[in-house]
């Protein structure tokens, strides 16, 4: 008996009491399970209608998939680990079996998108085999079956993945696309947290779909997402994952090793995709990872991701570094992060002296996009009295920007690797290309770098339209114009307006964003691009040439950025000659036939002289807009 007795048994004049029995339901979500019911009989039914045609014509063609009205939405806890098969009892279903997984006429079916079993595993064996060597952190021994019941969103992220360069298909993505951002975002605002989900969002800020624009990116939040995800199950604190979980926590080996690559995995996308924005670093407060993890690291942890994961530490270290020093002075001037950058730039160098032998190629990409990014930051502008000091920084960023780049065509593996590369590959690369046209648009073209040369003009040029390649390879779509597309044709619209830019040739290199560390050049050179849009700015302004138009040569001819002067093959010999690189690059080592032996479609064409870099540029601005 209830007392005091509440107010609707006293209206009631009946006895207050409460049931042992009673449990309040909640009907929001007994509402969401009857709708996860209802769309699993659906899909049931509509797999079911296939499944018969199949037997009549014993072959389903992609191009003839039958397309479903379905909307897709994500399970419940158990709900979403349901494996789509046959018409079998619910109970069947939560029970893996080896022999009754997967029937081999199944379609898996997401928004107007079908997929049979057999495309399934191709998909996800692309993925495995091409994709993920660049992040390698999920388990490569489970398979596609119980990815989907895993998490219908990390299987359909997966598949996305795999889908950018699909020969077979080069259409899937597109159809993918708007499904998969419904029951991306449908996922992470309506189901519990999971370790999948986790693993999801970081694919899709490693390769997002090719649907934003630089502004509307959502990389830097399913990144940060993760994070915080991550953070909340624990993964930040191996051993004590189990003081995050209301339900048991698997402790086999597998699991923990699963666990702990997330987890690397998490910060590794997280810190890149700031700093590549001059965003600050979000990181657990008070806790120090490498110690952490220092035990992990050694055991199991895939290589490359071992290499990424010190890399971007470096990286996570310098950038806390440099926002504190900000934070702590009220009088912050760019000249107090001098001797600081050295000290970071000094740190970057051992890195790449330990880890040299052993670099992949992307990595190699991203240890020298990590140092070229605070490099950048001796191009912001200093009006004290230590000029030479910031102007022999930004002659080594110089130098590892053209060390980036040459790397980005030279290396044996980059011609594939670049098309399956995350997209942070192409914006290291971008950046690396901004540098060069701040330099050679400056005073700066005809000073003495620290290995004792000038920068090479002709070299310059080659590289910054190797840039454009090795960019426009990062692409989803060969006929579409995603954002590797607009970054390239942005870099030609830049170069043409800086070459026809006398004042911007007569100053130093200078830039004005000062609030966004490294990438500050990214959104300087924005607002120049949009400047040189801008009518009162006169394009009869011709910028002195430094002594690239003064060479004799045996021929005058159009070179690869679309202006006449003596084109000799022997100015990119000394780009191999190390000519543009610094003491730690070893640009020595680089294969005399630094272009040769690459496959068909390679970087051959980009050497001809007589190539007009401008040919074929898309003049509607708002197609390539970033």
């Amino acid at each position: 008996m209830q007392s005091p007795p509440c107010a609707r048994c006293l209206r009631l004049n009946i006895p207050c009491t409460v049931e042992p029995c009673y449990r309040r339901v909640n009907r929001r979500d007994r509402v969401q399970q009857l709708e996860a019911q209802v769309q699993e009989l659906k899909d049931i039914l509509n797999r079911e209608k296939p499944e018969t045609a199949a037997n009549s014509t014993h072959s389903v063609d992609t191009a003839s998939f039958h397309h479903s009205d379905v909307r897709s939405t994500d399970l419940n806890a158990m709900d979403e680990s349901i494996i789509v098969s046959r018409a079998e009892p619910p109970a069947e279903q939560e029970i893996p079996s080896e022999e009754h997984q997967k029937p081999e006429s199944t379609d898996y079916t997401l928004g107007s998108v079908r997929l049979s079993v057999m495309q399934v595993e191709q998909l996800v064996h692309i993925f495995f085999e091409k994709y993920h060597p660049m992040l390698p952190f999920l388990e490569e021994s489970r398979t596609p079956a119980e990815y989907y019941r895993a998490s219908r969103l990390l299987f359909w992220s997966i598949i996305a993945v795999s889908a950018r360069n699909f020969s077979t298909d080069p259409s899937l993505l597109m159809k993918l696309t708007p499904a998969l951002s419904e029951l991306l975002w449908k996922t992470i605002t309506s189901n519990p947290i999971s370790l999948a989900q986790v693993q999801a969002l970081i694919l899709n800020s490693c390769w997002p779909l090719p649907n934003f624009r630089f502004w509307s990116d959502k990389s830097p939040v399913y990144a940060n997402l993760a994070l915080i995800y991550a953070t909340h199950l624990g993964l930040h604190m191996p051993g004590h994952e189990q003081e995050y979980s209301q339900k048991k926590v698997p402790s086999t080996n597998i699991h923990i090793v699963e666990r702990s690559n997330a987890w690397i995995a998490c910060r590794i996308v997280a810190q890149s995709v700031t700093i590549n924005l001059g965003l600050p670093p979000l990181a657990p407060l008070g806790y120090n990872f490498s110690q952490a993890h220092e035990e992990d690291m050694t055991l199991n942890i895939p290589l490359h991701l071992k290499h990424n994961f010190l890399i971007q530490n470096s990286s996570f270290r310098a950038t806390q570094v440099l926002f504190s020093l900000r934070e702590s002075s009220s009088t912050y001037t760019p000249t107090d992060t001098y001797a600081e950058l050295e000290s970071i730039e000094n740190d970057f160098y051992l890195l790449h002296q330990s880890l040299e032998k052993e670099l992949s190629f992307i990595n190699s990409v991203r240890l020298s996009g990590a140092i070229l990014l605070f490099q950048c930051l001796y191009f912001v502008q200093d009006k004290s009295q230590r000029r030479k000091q910031r102007k022999e920084g930004i002659l080594r960023a110089y130098e590892t920007a053209t060390k980036l780049i040459t790397t980005a065509i030279s290396h044996d593996s980059a011609h594939e690797e670049l098309l399956y590369s995350p997209v942070i590959v192409g914006r290291l690369i971008f950046v690396a290309a901004l540098v060069i046209f701040r330099v050679l648009h400056s005073i700066y073209a005809t000073a003495t770098t620290i290995s004792g040369q000038q920068p090479d003009r002709n070299a310059g040029q080659i590289l910054y339209n190797s840039a454009c390649f090795a960019i426009r390879r990062c692409s989803v779509q060969s006929n579409g114009r995603d954002f590797s597309m607009r970054m390239a044709d942005l870099l030609k619209a830049l170069w043409r307006g800086g070459e026809n830019d006398a004042e911007l040739c007569s100053q130093e290199p200078t830039v004005k964003v000062q609030s966004r560390l490294g990438a500050g050049i990214v959104f300087d050179c924005l607002q120049i691009w949009r400047g040189y849009g801008n009518p009162s700015k006169d394009p009869s302004r011709e910028c002195s040439r430094g002594n690239s138009n003064t060479r004799n040569g045996p021929q005058q001819q159009q070179n690869s950025l679309g202006q006449t002067s003596s084109y000799q093959p022997q100015s990119f010999a000394t780009l191999q000659q190390g000519s543009v690189g610094s003491e730690w690059v070893n640009d020595s080592s680089l294969p005399i036939d630094l272009f040769d032996g690459v496959m068909s479609g390679g970087w051959e064409e980009m050497l001809n002289p007589d190539w007009n870099f401008l040919d074929e540029f898309h003049q509607n601005t708002q197609d390539w807009e970033l």
